[in-house]
């Protein structure tokens, strides 16, 4: 085979080169200097970091691209995540706290008080998620043998102040109130509430500050557990205290999660019937403590008065000597130079009552008993203050005693009541359990929690958590609501006054909110030891003042009660006198009657002359007979 021809190659432009012709004229050479000396105006490219959106997306993008079924699937969550959120906002309702539709400030007595105009029955806004009961009818609690040991106690408290006007407070309520007295569900519990009972005797125990006061409580109680109790055996008409305070609403409110309302209308029912039956005495209705949780079940367990006491102290404590330097108004209770101060024993606000004041107590009692029969016997019977004061010192000796001398039977019959002193019954595993279970979760309580009013409306669950969990209701809302309610009841009745607490256990924060203070109390309304003895300054100081005013009222009332009993003693002599004299003219009217009733009488001490002398012949007749059957029988 040929080999195949080459292509012509065009050199056209080298012949140009090569046959460069000489014409005379030389080209200037080139100029490269400033290429080399002087600055190159070069525009620069500027590389900057990539962003983390534009990172991901080039690993989604990677992704993708090497692995695309997992690629699918994650984008496929990622939808339907979304969209779980998104049907999550729509159809998860925000329910409405602390609104009070309807004023029940201008109620009279217990009759103007209706259920009709309730909107909603539960806290959450509709009438099915909660256990309330009726505020306006009393509800007992018999079938818990615990609740009716705990009744029984408190009547024998009031026994031991029947017919006495020595009496200056009674406290009316829940958990609140019986741990005053030292005891949870009619039983002492050691050392663990030994604390609260010996602040609760500093201020009314009248050998140590002047005022004398009781308390009658059960742990776990409604407003319609605590009428029925006013009602069969706490409130007999013999028993009159000057005031009766007022401590309800926290278990129908954060056990029972009754809505707002339903709160005010059972707390009223409570003062009402106080009013009605006690019209003389006064009243304090004290506000709702701060709370930020639910507190349980329907019923207290027998461990829940640890809420407040040393399981926790020791996690605040050290949550103090980490903010002790900053001085935070809120953290804390503060001193006079504004430093956060630690729990001290607070001294007894000591009042002293005029002589005057008894006179008229005892003069008002007396006047409003009903004179029977009956009641002249006891008024007889217990007519000496000494009496009534031994009773009561009896009466003290025996609570004193209780724990380390109960008696065999009470030992079988009480679970959980103390041996001896220090000692006590061991747990069963079921209680251990619970114990234990309760303690963690007092543990996990947030310290001084915020308490936020401007939020008027929460969802059900929480966004932020994928609507997996419930949000925490606003509690706070609510019971600022009641308290406001109640102060404007109070603000319109003259022998009602409402009592403030909430400064005693929250600061004021400075965005305008409150901030609960966790060394007073618990996030589901437990005070603790320090903020017993606060509160009960609190209270002994108001007292005070509404005592100093009402003695001098009570002085002038002594006068006129002296000028009644002068006038009664008066009109008795003179009735006495009226009989006397009608005795004697009836004596003198009827002469005759009495010689009739004389010679009627002479008569028959003739006929029974007679007839004893005839008996004494008859025996002497019988004599010889006698003599003759005695021979004959020798």
């Amino acid at each position: 085979m040929s080999k195949p021809q080459s292509a012509a190659v065009d050199d056209s432009d080298l012949e140009d080169l090569l046959d460069h012709k000489d014409d005379g004229t030389e080209e200037a050479p080139l100029d490269l200097d400033h290429l080399t000396k002087g600055q190159l105006d070069v525009p620069r490219r500027t590389y900057s970091s990539p962003g983390v959106g534009s990172l991901m997306s080039a690993h989604c993008r990677y992704l993708c691209y090497m692995y695309p079924k997992c690629c699918g699937c994650l984008s496929v969550g990622a939808v339907a995540l979304l969209m779980f959120f998104l049907i999550g906002l729509i159809l998860d309702p925000k329910d409405t706290y602390g609104v009070i539709t309807n004023d029940y400030s201008n109620i009279q007595s217990e009759y103007d008080l209706s259920l009709g105009k309730i909107d909603h029955w539960c806290l959450k806004g509709d009438d099915m998620s909660c256990r309330c009961e009726d505020p306006l009818e009393p509800q007992s609690r018999m079938e818990f043998k615990t609740w009716v040991k705990a009744h029984n106690e408190n009547k024998k408290s009031v026994d031991a102040y029947i017919d006495s006007d020595m009496v200056d407070v009674a406290f009316i309520g829940e958990s609140i109130v019986e741990e005053m007295d030292g005891r949870w569900m009619g039983r002492t519990q050691g050392e663990d509430l030994k604390g609260i009972e010996k602040s609760f005797k500093r201020q009314f125990k009248r050998e140590k500050s002047g005022f004398e006061g009781v308390a009658l409580g059960i742990a776990g109680d409604t407003s319609p557990n605590v009428l029925w109790r006013l009602l069969h055996g706490e409130m007999p008409a013999d028993f009159n205290p000057r005031v009766w305070w007022v401590m309800l609403g926290m278990n129908d409110l954060g056990r029972m999660q009754c809505s707002e309302e339903v709160v005010v209308l059972g707390i009223l029912r409570v003062v009402e019937e106080i009013r009605t039956r006690k019209p003389d005495a006064k009243i304090v209705i004290n506000s709702m403590l701060p709370m930020a949780d639910l507190r349980g079940g329907a019923f207290p367990t027998m461990v829940e008065y640890k809420d407040a006491i040393e399981a926790r102290n020791k996690k605040i404590q050290a949550f103090k000597k980490q903010n002790s330097n900053t001085a935070n108004p809120a953290l804390f209770a503060r001193g006079p130079d504004g430093e956060a101060v630690a729990s001290e024993k607070t001294k007894p606000v000591e009042y002293k009552r005029p002589e005057s004041t008894t006179k008229a107590l005892r003069y008002r009692h007396k006047k409003n008993r009903p004179r029977t029969n009956a009641n002249k016997k006891k008024s007889k019977e217990k007519s000496s203050d000494g009496r009534r004061d031994r009773r009561h010192r009896l009466l003290e000796r025996r609570r004193d005693l209780k724990e380390g001398n109960d008696t065999k039977g009470e030992k079988e019959e009480e679970e959980g009541e103390t041996k001896g002193e220090g000692t006590k019954k061991k747990m069963t595993k079921e209680q251990l359990a619970a114990l234990n279970a309760f303690l963690k979760k007092i543990k996990k309580d947030p310290i001084n929690p915020k308490l936020n009013l401007n939020q008027e409306s929460i969802r059900r669950r929480d966004p932020k958590k994928l609507f997996m969990a419930r949000n925490r209701l606003p509690l706070f809302k609510s019971i600022f609501a009641i308290n406001m309610q109640l102060r404007k009841f109070a603000d319109k009745h003259e022998d009602i006054t409402f009592f403030d607490a909430t400064s005693i256990f929250t600061e004021r924060s400075e965005r305008g909110g409150y901030v609960l203070q966790s060394d007073r109390i618990s996030i589901r309304g437990h005070p603790t030891l320090q903020g017993f003895e606060v509160l009960e300054e609190g209270i002994a100081t108001k007292l005070k003042k509404m005592f100093e005013k009402d003695d001098i009222e009570l002085e002038k009332e002594a006068e006129v009660a002296e000028e009644e009993e002068k006038e009664e003693e008066e009109e008795e002599e003179k009735k006495q006198k009226i009989e006397k004299k009608n005795v004697e003219e009836e004596e003198e009217d009827k002469p005759d009657e009495k010689e009739e009733a004389s010679g009627i009488a002479k008569e028959t001490e003739k006929e029974e002359e007679e007839e004893s002398d005839k008996e004494n012949e008859s025996e002497k007749e019988k004599e010889p007979e006698k003599e003759e059957e005695s021979e004959e029988s020798e």
